[in-house]
């Protein structure tokens, strides 16, 4: 079970400037700032304050001839990715079905979403019963395979503030529960290029997540296969794990990565 996020009350002035957002988007042509103000029923030197903000940061524009706003060029690169995001669904899918047959347990993509992984799509294998995770799951970062493997090769500067402001409560006796053990977990994973969950969440569950790579070579995804304890034995791990790196990387080439000519494949750890 995923570790319920405490509730928060809505921040007002997120909440109005995403109401301009609205505004803006609704309008056919550029807006003048009292056309904003009446439309959203904010006062004007409110409208203002939150349109400078947002123009700082490109998600509007005030037009230098007239001055009137329309949305600006972050909108569309959230759009890009948005649809990057999904299209990664479409070049998943087969190959997620083609793993989980593989190994005979179920197989799932998961990007991150705040402090949580998301799986967006998956597959269930023949052997797959009550651990497959449902389109939507949210699992937490700290204690899952495909959550640590995020972690791993997010921005390291959304990892470091990660690490100093979450608590990580013990799901299980196995569950790493300091940051410094995290961070030598997370170090590990790189240096290996893949994430283990032995129990770290559900006591006899075991897992494994690789990431997916863009023809940036960042990581947009991971790619993550679970199954019980008792099916997951040492003799097959090494197996599972190899057969997880190359869906991965099926995935990542689709999506333009470029891997060096002279890339060796990883060591396994058994």
């Amino acid at each position: 079970m995923t570790t319920p996020l405490p509730h928060h009350r809505p921040t007002q002035t997120v909440e109005r400037a995403f109401l301009l957002l609205d505004v803006i988007a609704d309008s056919t042509r550029p807006m003048n700032l009292k056309e904003i103000a009446e439309r959203s029923q904010l006062n004007a030197s409110t409208c203002l304050r939150l349109l400078r903000t947002m123009e700082l940061n490109q998600y509007v524009v005030r037009l230098p001839d007239t001055g009137l706003y329309r949305l600006g060029a972050k909108i569309l690169t959230l759009a890009y990715a948005l649809e990057s995001q999904l299209d990664i669904r479409t070049i998943a899918r087969p190959i997620l079905q083609e793993l989980s047959l593989a190994v005979g347990e179920s197989a799932g993509l998961i990007i991150r979403q705040g402090n949580e992984g998301i799986v967006i799509e998956r597959a269930a294998g023949p052997n797959a019963l009550r651990h497959v995770t449902a389109i939507g799951y949210r699992g937490p970062l700290y204690c899952t395979s495909a959550g640590k493997a995020l972690l791993a090769w997010c921005e390291p500067e959304w990892r470091d503030r990660y690490l100093r402001t979450e608590d990580f409560p013990a799901l299980t006796s196995a569950t790493i529960t300091s940051r410094g053990a995290l961070e030598i977990e997370l170090e590990r994973i790189r240096e290996f290029g893949y994430a283990t969950d032995f129990g770290e969440r559900e006591e006899g569950l075991v897992a494994f997540a690789a990431p997916v790579r863009d023809a940036a070579d960042h990581v947009v995804a991971v790619i993550g296969v679970s199954g019980p304890a008792e099916r997951m034995a040492d003799d097959i791990v090494p197996d599972v794990i190899q057969k997880l790196l190359r869906g991965a990387e099926g995935v990542s080439l689709q999506l333009g990565w470029n891997p060096q000519p002279a890339r060796e494949l990883v060591a396994l750890r058994t």
